[in-house]
């Protein structure tokens, strides 16, 4: 409960329960945060939420605009003795379907958070499946990737205790740092300071991009449009910057949607290339091949059998390039020339 108000930064909790004629059904809320080891005796929920929302946005002072935020990545290992104390028995096992017990883990939870150019604060908890008790502590292995570690300092702080809490420097290099902490059911903040004269890890891999939609492979139509999205190592995909190109004309700056219209019959190709903030530009651009064909024909004998009939449907839809097979379309129980025109727009054309 507490880790969603601080995570959250709720302004106002409305708790909300059950009743029936003898009263509430479920007390057990309530109960526990006058019996809760960690809260029993102590300040009011409200004023424990105040002050540990204060203490937690403390750890973000000093914080900037940042035109060129690094994306921050993770590996978490559960170091915990005997795995089987922080499991929940949600259900037991069945001897009539022979099905096991199933069981819900912790689950730990990240949150990264750029401060400065050179500070992280990174909001760390365990998020337990029984809302009625808390879990024990769990000890994690995480490795904070894409920080310079080799310098940096590295602190643990408890908001609602408000006291620095042990942390362990298991290894660190120039790309990543990786600790030990003792994770509970509600957040702590790991502050990395790279420190001023820490140098951000260089960037040298391009980024590459995805078109996600364009024409029919074959096309009636002029115009054609395009969205696309890129990926990169650590640009956000939001930063990425593409050039996009259309046929043997020269790469211009674009963004998603892109559109061209005026376009001749035959074959054409869009090309984009992403470029990401530390200036890598992909080496191979994503490339996008369709033709622009004629309309076809109107419907008629098409196979001058001498009459209009679903021989003809099908010799019509070879113009778009497809074998559709013949089909009654018009509810007439004939399949005959005043079909196809049903027939393109049941296939989308």
């Amino acid at each position: 409960m507490y880790s969603f108000w601080l995570n959250k930064g709720l302004d106002q909790l409305d708790w909300f329960e059950a009743f029936n004629a003898n009263g509430r059904i479920n007390d057990g809320g309530f109960n526990m945060l006058a019996t809760d080891s960690e809260f029993a005796g102590g300040p009011s929920p409200a004023t424990l939420q105040s002050t540990s929302l204060g203490n937690f946005t403390k750890q973000f002072s000093g914080a900037v605009n940042l035109t060129n935020p690094r994306n921050i990545d993770e590996s978490v290992s559960d170091i915990t003795p005997n795995d089987n104390t922080d499991s929940y028995n949600v259900f037991p096992a069945d001897t009539v379907t022979s099905a096991p017990a199933l069981h819900y883990r912790q689950m730990f939870t990240f949150l990264p958070f750029q401060v400065t150019n050179t500070k992280f604060v990174i909001a760390t908890y365990v998020l337990g499946w029984n809302v009625y008790s808390s879990p024990p502590p769990m000890n994690f292995e995480v490795d904070v990737k894409n920080v310079d570690g080799t310098n940096a300092t590295v602190s643990y702080y408890d908001p609602i205790t408000d006291t620095t809490e042990p942390v362990t420097v298991v290894s660190r290099s120039a790309t990543d740092v990786v600790l030990d902490i003792e994770a509970l059911d509600y957040p702590r903040t790991i502050t990395i300071d790279e420190g001023t004269n820490s140098t951000p890890p260089s960037d040298s891999t391009p980024p590459t991009s995805t078109i996600d939609n364009g024409p029919n492979a074959l096309s009636i139509s002029s115009g054609a449009g395009f969205t696309f999205s890129g990926q990169d190592n650590i640009t956000p995909s939001s930063s990425l910057n593409y050039q996009c190109q259309i046929d043997s004309g020269a790469y211009s700056a674009c963004s998603a949607p892109q559109s061209y219209s005026n376009l001749t019959i035959g074959q054409h190709t869009f090309r984009i290339k992403a470029t990401d903030l530390a200036g890598n530009t992909q080496i191979v651009p994503t490339v996008y091949t369709w033709t622009i064909i004629n309309p076809p024909p109107l419907i008629g004998d098409l196979d001058s059998d001498g009459h209009v009939s679903g021989s003809d449907l099908q010799i019509f839809s070879q113009y778009y390039g497809q074998n559709y097979a013949p089909a009654e379309f018009d509810g007439t129980s004939q399949v005959q020339g005043h079909d196809a025109s049903m027939m393109l727009i049941n296939y989308g054309k």
